[in-house]
């Protein structure tokens, strides 16, 4: 590696954008791991002033966005994510004694009209009761899951159970005038990346770009919409995932920005990029890394790869860095670390981290 800085704050990349460092707490983590993540987060104020002054992209509180019309004809909340202390304190009051109240959830996460949300494991038997008090916090509420645990599997597919409510979880809602359509029931969606998604919004002007990992299009969506690349083609090979990024491509009006592929992204991205993309996205966590060759050889010299990992809190990026080092080597490039960021906490002593790294061929001597 040669030049650059590592940062965890306010810095400036290529195009200026606003990097932001970020914690808050994973949302597919149970309430224990949550409340131990949380501890010990002190100097809010000045991680917010690191942020321009904007506690929304801080998300320790709420998060809002747009209302956007259901396709069923209702409307959707702008709500992504409850305050903390009013939802546990609306649950305290409804069910009373019947749950412990040190059992009860403190933060509801809220897709258009799905409320998620974890249990603890002595809370379960009361989760048909919790679900239906859940349906009255906010009367825009129509289908409750519960989280039965973290996100895994080849297809990154949610864990979940209906709880309460709608059995239809198929939604929609708005954030940073992006529309984004998904069935939380089958697809992820990291309410916690809402700052790297604005960040993405600000990057990849009039480039050629290459999403590797591109779920329902949560970096490529807000890049075509606000920044204007070339194009993005955004690659997802879960088929569920792939039908709401087409959708998502076509609501928003980016169908002549966004191409989508189906299909395995080490295959295709190469194939697709032949050496020409300024910019190449990795926006998948646990497994990134097995990837960094292809990445490497879609990007010309002087292109932007964009590096989602997780790592121990004391030296996050450490390890990931190291193995894009020696990929980099072996296919004679040369990697400038650019910039390195907290996205959320992981889990307890764990962050999610981007790495920025600018990746040139090797000088001959």
């Amino acid at each position: 590696m040669s030049g650059g800085a590592t940062h965890d704050a306010h810095t400036s990349t290529p195009g200026r954008a606003l990097l932001t460092t970020l914690s808050i707490l994973r949302e597919d983590l149970p309430e224990d791991q949550r409340r131990s993540a949380h501890r010990g987060r002190q100097g809010v104020s000045a991680l917010s002033n690191r942020a321009g002054g904007d506690p929304s992209l801080l998300h320790l509180s709420s998060a809002t966005t747009e209302a956007l019309p259901n396709p069923l004809g209702s409307v959707v909340p702008g709500k992504l994510d409850t305050g903390r202390n009013s939802f546990h304190q609306f649950l305290c009051q409804k069910l009373g004694d019947s749950v412990a109240h040190d059992l009860l959830p403190r933060r509801l996460r809220i897709l258009g009209h799905v409320a998620v949300l974890w249990l603890e494991p002595e809370a379960i038997p009361a989760k048909a009761r919790i679900g239906q008090v859940v349906l009255e916090f906010d009367s825009k509420i129509r289908s409750v899951l519960r989280r039965t645990a973290p996100i895994s599997g080849p297809f990154r597919q949610p864990a979940v159970e209906l709880i309460a409510g709608d059995a239809h979880t198929e939604t929609a809602f708005r954030e940073n005038r992006c529309t984004f359509h998904l069935d939380p029931m089958k697809v992820m969606f990291s309410i916690g990346n809402k700052a790297e998604r604005a960040r993405m919004s600000q990057l990849g002007a009039g480039e050629l770009v290459i999403d590797m990992f591109a779920g329902i299009g949560q970096f490529s969506i807000p890049m075509a919409v606000h920044a204007h690349p070339r194009l993005v083609h955004a690659i997802e090979w879960n088929p569920d995932a792939f039908h709401y990024l087409q959708q998502n491509i076509e609501a928003n009006r980016v169908t002549h920005l966004v191409t989508p592929h189906l299909g395995d992204t080490g295959v295709l991205a190469p194939q697709i990029a032949q050496g020409n993309a300024d910019r190449v996205l990795m926006g998948l966590i646990q497994g990134t890394t097995r990837y960094f060759k292809q990445a490497l050889a879609c990007l010309h010299t002087g292109g932007i790869l964009h590096v989602h990992e997780i790592g121990p809190r004391h030296d996050a990026a450490g390890r990931t860095v190291e193995l894009l080092e020696r990929a980099a080597q072996d296919e004679r490039r040369q990697v400038t670390l650019l910039a390195t960021r907290t996205v959320k906490t992981f889990s307890p002593g764990w962050n999610h981290f981007v790495i920025d790294a600018r990746i040139d061929e090797v000088t001959q001597n």
